[in-house]
């Protein structure tokens, strides 16, 4: 097991929740996808702003509501395939994707696919996108 000594007691939480060490808290975030943003705008604001302690950073006008620029690519509608050669697809700009290899109507479907990275990356051209994920 790891030393908690010298840590700030943030970071012994999460090591503490990590190795199941009976932490103090459990750690959580509350993330909002850009359609939600894009749907209910200042009514969402307002929700989020009379909750200081789920967004303690978040202040008035953080979010532009129409993301000219989604923080995210595979936020964009459409087709995208990261450097593991995974192609996503998304049905609605802003919302979140789903793996285009599989019929998500057929867990029958849903088998592992080994690619190697570099030639995933040279044969779909996406070196733009190297910050994204595991892929860095």
């Amino acid at each position: 097991m790891i030393s908690y000594n010298g840590k700030n007691r943030c970071a012994i939480n999460t090591l503490k929740t990590i190795y199941f060490d009976t932490p103090e808290w459990t750690p959580c975030n509350v993330g909002l996808m850009p359609a939600t943003w894009m749907k209910y705008r200042e009514d969402l604001e307002e929700i989020v702003l009379v909750h200081p302690r789920l967004f303690p950073d978040y202040q008035r006008d953080d979010v532009a509501f129409d993301f000219k620029e989604l923080p995210n690519p595979l936020y964009e509608l459409g087709h995208f395939v990261d450097c593991w050669g995974t192609v996503w697809e998304n049905i609605e700009r802003g919302l979140g994707t789903l793996d285009g290899r599989f019929d998500h109507d057929d867990p029958a479907s849903h088998h592992p696919v080994l690619l190697d990275p570099e030639a995933a990356r040279a044969r779909h051209r996406i070196d733009r996108y190297q910050g994204l994920g595991p892929c860095r």
